[in-house]
Order: structure tokens, then C-alpha cells, then sequence
């Protein structure tokens, strides 16, 4: 089964304002900072104080998902209609949680939720351990002026060793970079997932199923990428 990464739909949501900007539909949420957020955000949220609290532009047209500069890309939590949350009810999911949220939209108050999957799926789908990791060090790179420059290749066996060496690398003002990353999606899959902590990769996927489902009720505010399509040549996709 095909996957898509789910983008917000930046160009058929904004606006341009009198001064020729482009603005988000959302011109910001109150109490956003209640919300977990994190390089390793995971496993259910007990309890949130207070919820995000939205402002759409009059200028604008409420769309099926809206963005926010938090949400935007979507990246760990997701703001969208019932609908949504109604359609997962035939897909397969992980566990997850939705939480009824207000939306100002000139004098009315729109009823939306924010979406956030528990559990993110790097460890599923992800086989780091016949992935092959490298050390980006700028300043050697610099030193041994570029094309003398000798990578330094790392094991990484799962993605616990994985976040390790990110953090201890960045500490050194170095980076660990994929040269090789390999997505297995032979084994049992879900319709909607997310993967949270690397860099170029984190982000919602969805099956080619739920996405013609999407599609076939005309969702707004969206678009999906074709994941063979969007990573270059580093990336190997099992199905």
C-alpha cells in the first residue's frame, strides 16, 4: 500500500492583507503553550488545562483542516472538523485522542478538533538498523576543504540509539544524517501515523486508501505528497 505525507494546504487557505503579505487563516490560538510539545512528544496527554482557543480572518473561508504558525507544517498535533474524526472510525488508526475546540469566524464560534496520535510509528516502519547514519561535522567539513571531506558512518540499531546520538552530536555542533534511510511497510500498517524526532521525516502519513476517501469528500486545507515522489534517491520504500 502507497503512503502520502499530509501537508497543510498553505496556498488555497491564505490571504493577502492591504500591505501585500500573506497571511495564515488563523491569525493565531490563546493558550497554545498548554499543549505538550517536544522533540520526543509520545504516549497519551492526561490532562490540558486549558485547550487552544482559534481566530479565523473574516477575509477567509473555513476549510475542512486549518493551519496555525503551531500546526503548521503538521507536524504532531492535527486542528480539523468532526467529519475527520468520523471518517477514522472505518480506518485503521493507532490509539489517539481529539478534543473539541472554539474557532472565532466573524460573529459565529465553528466547532473543531485538535488531533494528536498518541503513538508515533518511527520504530514500525523505520529499520534503522539497515539504515546507514553519517556525522555532518561543518567545521571539519570546512577544514578538509569539502571534497577531501571523510564521512564518519554510526550504527544506529533503533531509534532510542538513534535520539541519543542526535543529542549528543548537537551538543558538538555536529549532525547525524541518513544516507540510506529504509521504510519497511510489508508488516501490518495503519491508515494514519505520525513520526515524531527526525528532522527531515517527522510529520502524519496516510494510506492511499484513506487519501481517496479524503479526496472523494472533498476535504480543504490539505494536500498530500506521494512519499516516492517527495524524498530523493536516500530513501528506499519497502511494500
Amino acid at each position: 500500500m502507497k503512503y502520502y505525507t499530509l501537508l497543510d494546504n498553505y496556498y488555497e487557505i491564505v490571504t493577502t492583507d492591504f500591505t501585500g503579505h500573506y497571511q495564515h487563516p488563523c491569525i493565531g490560538f490563546k493558550n497554545w503553550d498548554y499543549l505538550p510539545h517536544g522533540y520526543k512528544l509520545e504516549g497519551p496527554i492526561s490532562e490540558l488545562s486549558k485547550l487552544p482557543e482559534g481566530q479565523i480572518l473574516s477575509e477567509c473561508e473555513p476549510t475542512t483542516f486549518l493551519i496555525s504558525n503551531y500546526t503548521s507544517p503538521i507536524k504532531r498535533y492535527i486542528i480539523v472538523k468532526k467529519d475527520f474524526i468520523d471518517l477514522l472510525q472505518n480506518f485503521r488508526v493507532g490509539e489517539n485522542q481529539h478534543w473539541k475546540i472554539k474557532v472565532h469566524y466573524k460573529e459565529a464560534i465553528l466547532d473543531y478538533y485538535l488531533l494528536y496520535l498518541s503513538y508515533p510509528s518511527q520504530e514500525k516502519y523505520i529499520d534503522f538498523e539497515n539504515s546507514l547514519f553519517w556525522v555532518s561535522n561543518p567545521a571539519k567539513y570546512v577544514l578538509e576543504k569539502g571534497p577531501n571531506y571523510q564521512k564518519q558512518y554510526v550504527d544506529i540499531s533503533d531509534f532510542e540509539e538513534y535520539s541519543k546520538n542526535y543529542w549528543k552530536l548537537k551538543k558538538d555542533n555536529c549532525f547525524l544524517k541518513s544516507e540510506k534511510l529504509i521504510f519497511d511497510f510489508r508488516k501490518p500498517k495503519e491508515d494514519l501515523f505520525r513520526i515524531n524526532g527526525m528532522d527531515n521525516i517527522t510529520g502524519y502519513y496516510v494510506s492511499e486508501r484513506l487519501k481517496n476517501a479524503m479526496e472523494k469528500k472533498e476535504y480543504t486545507g490539505i494536500k498530500f505528497h506521494d512519499i516516492d515522489n517527495q524524498y530523493n534517491s536516500f530513501y528506499k520504500f519497502l511494500y
